[in-house]
Formats: C-alpha cells, structure tokens, sequence
C-alpha cells in the first residue's frame, strides 16, 4: 500500500467511521456519548499530528489550531478527562443539546457548549486536518500521520469470513 493509499484510510477512518459515529450518537439518544467521541477524536486527531500516543499539550495544541474559539485546557480537563474518564461534568461546562442559540454564551460562571455547534466545529476541524494530511506539501505532518498509523492502527469495522465451525467455537 502506497503512502497516499495509507492517507486515505486514516481519512476514511476519521471520517466515515469516527464523525459517523458521533454523527449517528448525536442524532439519536446519546447525547453526552456524542460529546465523548468527539473528544476522542479531537485527541485521535492530535495523536496523528503527533507521530505517536498523545499527552495534555498534544490535545491542548491541536484544540487551539484546529478549533479556536474554544480554550485548550478546558476542554482537555473537562471534556477529556472529566467527562470521558470520570462520567462527571467538571467545572467549566454547561451541555446542551438542540439549543444553538446559546452556544459559547455564558451562565454563572460556566459556558455553554450545545452539542450540534460542537460536532460542527469538530467537523471543521477535522476537515481542516484531513486537507492538510492529504497535502502532498505537509511531509512533516504525513510522515507522522504514518509513524502513528503504523504503531496504533486505525479505527474500522471489518467483516471477518470465517467457517461457521470455526465462528462458533
């Protein structure tokens, strides 16, 4: 498989399978699952920039390239690690759902984050990586992409043609 072959799967992989996912989360009743996977593949996606596993200034970075309006470290401790390690809302967020009009506006001392304005954004910025992973320009970034590929893999569903005999056993 070439290197631009390679490319395409993380592409897909992100694409069809990550943002679907959150996608068909969002749209169905798993709202605060859909905030999860999309900060998984906020840091799936900073892993990629990285070449390797990532750590705190890795998903911090990629937020404040990638996704602007939003603060790097809050999303890192309460999105991240708040909410996907401990189930809990942390301190900085408020989530909504169906509620675009309040997005980023603030209650108390919290913000609000609505969940279609977010996987938006998250779209965004996955459509802003993709199109620098598949410049042929962006070595840098490429060769890392593949370094991370090579030692994580990448997220699919495949369908596995096994004997029945062997499937039951």
């Amino acid at each position: 498989m070439t290197d631009d072959e390679k490319i395409l799967k993380i592409v897909q992989s992100l694409t069809v399978h990550a943002l679907g996912d959150i996608k068909r989360a969002s749209s169905g009743g798993c709202k605060l699952g859909a905030f999860i996977l999309s900060s998984c593949l906020i840091d799936a996606m900073a892993g990629f920039v990285k070449g390797q596993d990532t750590i705190r200034k890795d998903y911090i970075n990629f937020v404040t390239r990638y996704m602007p309006a939003y603060d790097g470290n809050k999303l890192y401790y309460d999105l991240r690690c708040k909410l996907v390690h401990s189930y809990s809302v942390g301190g900085s967020y408020i989530f909504l759902d169906a509620k675009p009009e309040h997005h980023m506006k603030i209650s108390g001392t919290k913000i609000i984050i609505n969940l279609e304005n977010f996987v938006s954004d998250v779209e965004n910025a996955l459509k802003k990586f993709c199109k620098r992973l598949q410049n042929p320009y962006e070595t840098q970034l490429r060769l890392k992409a593949l370094k991370r590929l090579d030692s994580n893999g990448i997220v699919g569903v495949v369908e596995l043609n096994m004997p029945d005999t062997e499937a039951r056993q």
